[in-house]
């Protein structure tokens, strides 16, 4: 089967993000080990160091596994790899108005000379990423390159699952996950209005979890249920 440029090329600008978020993860946690403690940083700051390190190695895992997908024509890797296309696209955005919105609040930083540059870099750090994930989410859902990873594809498989079902379904998958994290760091849980800590804080926590990840695998394997 031959594999489009556009899929080789999206292969390679994944691994490359892959192996930048795991450096991003690899950093903070050797900053945490090096770094002088600070008395006034609140107690949970390590747990949150931690946490984010984990999560920027997992979504560089995530990375590179749809990177091999993807060089190999995996169905699942144009599915996986829209859905990364789409959480760049969200975070990217949605950075940048808050980077925009704080650097009018600060006229200080517009006083000085360097402003302008600095600014520039950063709004290019969100843009060019937001872009590229813009482009795999127009791209990947070409009829010519859904086509393509469709070959040779038994026609008697199971049902197709649609974009929508699987990123909702990955969505709760995700967060099934990571909701353990805030039993870690004792967050307080809150349920109708009340805020609720120690073992009730616990049970909400770990019935959150079940849920969500019953709910995501189900999606997954489209259980009426």
């Amino acid at each position: 089967m031959n594999r489009p440029a556009g899929v080789t090329v999206s292969a390679v600008f994944l691994i490359l993000g892959s192996v930048l978020t795991a450096l991003m993860g690899l950093l903070m946690l050797l900053a945490r080990s090096i770094a002088p403690p600070v008395p006034s940083q609140p107690p949970f700051y390590d747990a949150i160091m931690v946490a984010s390190s984990v999560t920027f190695l997992g979504f560089a895992v995530w990375g590179g596994l749809t990177a091999a997908g993807l060089f190999r024509m995996r169905r699942w890797a144009r599915i996986s790899i829209l859905v990364i296309g789409a959480l760049v696209v969200i975070f990217c955005s949605g950075s940048l108005a808050i980077l925009l919105f704080v650097s009018r609040q600060m006229p200080e930083f517009e006083a000085s000379g360097r402003a302008g540059t600095i600014l520039g870099v950063m709004i290019g750090m969100y843009v060019v990423p937001m872009l590229l994930g813009l482009w795999w989410l127009i791209y990947f859902n070409l009829a010519a390159v859904k086509a393509t990873f469709l070959q040779g594809v038994a026609p008697d498989e199971s049902p197709r699952r649609p974009l929508s079902i699987a990123v909702i379904a990955w969505h709760f998958v995700a967060f099934g996950l990571l909701t353990p994290i805030s039993l870690w760091m004792h967050f307080p849980a809150f349920f109708l209005g009340m805020v609720l800590t120690g073992w009730l804080a616990v049970l909400v926590y770990s019935i959150y979890s079940v849920l969500e990840l019953s709910i995501g695998v189900g999606l997954l394997r489209l259980r009426p249920w």
